[in-house]
């Protein structure tokens, strides 16, 4: 079984335990001296009995109607304390813990061997993840340093540049074929018959051999390569002479520290074994030693051209005189990175990278980032299976660049896949809506956002009721009227005398409308939804690209008018 009970105890301190005529007294002193709430009670030569605790020391001293002084342990303890052997299962002892405290480890002979409390097993699998942890931050550390060097002075990694370099330390192609004629011409020379009567053509050789092994398999990308491969990669003697001036010690040195962060994490991950302390504390030193010259392998690569740094633009903010219509409210059960995701979303497209302090995604989100986001790099991996806050920033269209855990910052890149996506989708679109002519279409070229301006009503010059196709939070796509006149009186007094017709206005129409005063933001939303998000397959993105089109002439036919005249009743002026 991979894991079992000794897995617990291996770390635990020295054994503390009571015996039978011990004064009640003396055992809650030990107690409290070692912060404990429970003792094993063992008998002269070592054999367990049973427990005591705060809960059963009460228990004795109100059914005995006893003081505690009078009271020994034998009164007191109770003897249906959970006993487990060391070679046990591991997962048999928390499922017995769900109804104990604390469990006891015994030998054959049921002499005491060890004690396991809740607060044992929960600080042995922080104790585990955080040992990923700092091998996933290792990791991560490598692949930023790898990626340096293909980096241009826009700040953009050379992905075929990339490409190349991991094909060549990924291909063994080359190491078999030698080895292949190598064997060959070893079997022909030791072979009777064809000793000294065959001579090995290479070009036949070479020819059968491709026949046989060259399989074209799919390159590994750069995100899936192993330890071992980032290991070579960092050092590519090609490559290494860039990093020599920020590293002081031997490239051979640095490969030897390596290989043991790669020897430990193939330990965890075939689950050989917890760490020792002395291999934990390795990990850790050498994940702050990595970060250390983080900063300074920063003064020998650019990767800051285009980066605006330290960022303090506002969800929102005006670019151009135009503001964006992205707008949302966070729902109460929504995770509060969410906040984060949507700051990203809002930023103006010109902007393909952001860098921000700690301090300053703190204040975005309204609360503190957690311990481990400010000690372990994996927090900030660009993980869309088991992150929450990475599945959130990666759907908002942004992955995590580059982390400096020393400098407390971190570096978000628009994906630019995402970026062409959302062009192809809403250029597709605006075309067939500009060809049906069921609606006038005033937009300009999409420019990557997850939206698209259609047409609107201006009001004192900037947009004020704008018809919008927008992919929303939690993989849904909208057809809107966003209402925003940059005065947030009028915006819901506009929605409210709006809602007043919401009958008349809907009557026309199957799907539910979602009525948006968004209490919380100066602009109010009208919209019809249905799933769906940019990175579904083509033919769904054909249907919901289908969807659209039907619906939002309708929708503008039906919104339209009642908008205007709302518009005109508040602000008391006429339109043209």
């Amino acid at each position: 079984m991979p894991f079992t009970v000794s897995d617990l105890t291996q770390d635990n301190p020295p054994l503390v335990s009571t015996k039978p005529d011990t004064l009640v007294m003396d055992a809650l002193a030990l107690m409290n001296a070692h912060d404990f709430s429970q003792l094993p009670v063992v008998s002269q030569d070592g054999v367990v009995l049973g427990i005591l605790t705060n809960e059963t020391i009460l228990s004795a001293a109100s059914k005995l109607r006893a003081p505690l002084e009078k009271l020994r342990v034998l009164d007191a303890f109770s003897n249906k304390a959970k006993e487990f052997r060391k070679d046990a299962d591991l997962f048999e002892l928390l499922d017995t813990m769900r109804d104990h405290y604390a469990v006891l480890i015994v030998d054959r002979d049921r002499r005491l061997q060890g004690i396991v409390t809740n607060y044992d097993t929960t600080a042995y699998f922080r104790r585990s993840a955080e040992d990923m942890m700092l091998v996933k931050d290792i990791e991560d550390l490598l692949k930023d340093f790898i990626q340096k060097s293909f980096t241009n002075q826009k700040g953009e990694v050379d992905e075929v540049k990339l490409d190349r370099a991991v094909q060549r330390i990924t291909d063994s192609s080359e190491s078999q074929r030698k080895t292949f004629i190598k064997a060959l011409k070893q079997y022909l020379g030791r072979s009777g018959i064809a000793a000294g009567q065959v001579v090995l053509d290479d070009n036949l050789a070479e020819e059968i051999y491709h026949r046989i092994y060259d399989r074209k398999m799919t390159p590994k990308s750069f995100d899936d390569l192993t330890m071992y491969d980032y290991i070579q990669l960092f050092l590519d003697k090609k490559r290494w002479h860039r990093y020599q001036r920020a590293f002081s010690l031997d490239r051979q040195v640095i490969l030897q520290l390596l290989d043991k962060v790669r020897l430990l994490r193939n330990a965890l991950a075939h689950f050989q074994g917890d760490l020792t302390e002395e291999e934990r504390e390795s990990l850790r030193f050498i994940s702050g030693w990595l970060n250390r010259h983080q900063l300074e392998l920063d003064r020998f690569f650019v990767t800051d051209a285009g980066i605006q740094s330290e960022v303090d633009l506002e969800p929102g903010e005006i670019v151009d005189g135009e503001k964006f219509a992205v707008e949302e409210e966070l729902g109460p059960d929504e995770s509060r990175y969410a906040a984060l995701a949507m700051w990203l979303q809002n930023q103006p497209p010109e902007l393909d990278q952001v860098r921000l302090k700690f301090e300053q995604i703190e204040a975005i989100i309204k609360g503190e980032l957690p311990e481990s986001a400010l000690n372990h790099r994996s927090w900030w991996g660009n993980d869309t299976v088991s992150h929450v806050q990475s599945q959130l920033w990666v759907e908002a269209g942004w992955r995590v660049g580059e982390v400096a855990m020393n400098a407390q910052k971190v570096r978000f890149t628009r994906i630019k896949e995402r970026e062409r996506a959302y062009i192809s989708f809403f250029s597709k679109l605006v075309d067939e809506i500009r060809s049906s002519q069921t609606m006038p279409v005033e937009t300009s070229s999409p420019r990557g956002q997850n939206y698209q301006h259609l047409t609107w009503t201006r009001f004192a010059g900037p947009r004020a009721l704008i018809f919008v196709v927008a992919f929303a939070a939690g993989k849904r796509v909208r057809v809107e009227l966003y209402i925003d006149t940059r005065d947030r009186t009028f915006n819901k007094a506009i929605f409210d005398q709006l809602k007043e017709s919401r009958v008349q206005i809907e009557s026309d129409f199957d799907e539910s409308f979602s009525w948006e005063r968004l209490d919380s933001r100066r602009a109010c939303r009208i919209a019809i939804y249905r799933k769906g998000s940019i990175t579904d397959e083509p033919d769904t993105l054909d249907d919901i690209s289908g969807w659209a089109l039907d619906l939002m002439p309708r929708f503008y036919q039906a919104v339209n008018e009642p908008a205007r005249r709302a518009l005109q009743d508040v602000t008391g002026r006429e339109l043209s």
